[in-house]
């Protein structure tokens, strides 16, 4: 698989993704998502902090476990201005709701986003609007009538 930095394999490890892309991140707001304590969503959160981002929204669907990590951020970034964005991207209503709150930011753009559940909003779409399209995938059969 090609990639813009050939450098990077599957043993890479995330700080050094958000170093290389240092000039890219720094000064830019940010949306990570899929952001709880013990995930992918934090680490990527801290990488990205420690390149220092304007903005850097952390979403997530659960309060507390956001806070929590929005506390950590504050902590080993104290200069990084970070804010919560509670969300349950498998629900249309709470995603309308958490657009509505981004688009009162003073900001006026999210210049980069990060999404760490693509796969269970696929599986979901899918299920939701195109169940022929998933049962395949999970029940495969021949097309000859058998």
């Amino acid at each position: 698989m090609a990639t813009t930095h050939p450098e990077f394999n599957r043993d890479t490890d995330g700080s050094l993704v958000a170093q290389a892309f240092k000039d890219q991140i720094n000064g830019k707001n940010v949306l990570v998502t899929g952001v709880a304590p013990d995930g992918i969503g934090r680490t990527t959160a801290l990488n990205i902090a420690s390149q220092h981002p304007s903005l850097l929204i952390i979403a997530g669907r659960i309060k507390d476990k956001l806070s929590s990590v929005e506390n950590e951020i504050k902590q080993l970034y104290p200069a990084v201005n970070v804010r919560s964005l509670l969300v349950d991207l498998s629900s249309i209503a709470s995603v309308r709701n958490a657009a509505n709150e981004v688009l009162n930011y003073p900001e006026p753009t999210i210049d980069i986003i990060i999404n760490n559940i693509l796969w269970n909003i696929f599986i979901l779409t899918l299920f939701y609007f195109h169940l022929d399209l998933l049962l395949p995938f999970y029940y495969p059969h021949k097309n000859d009538g058998s």
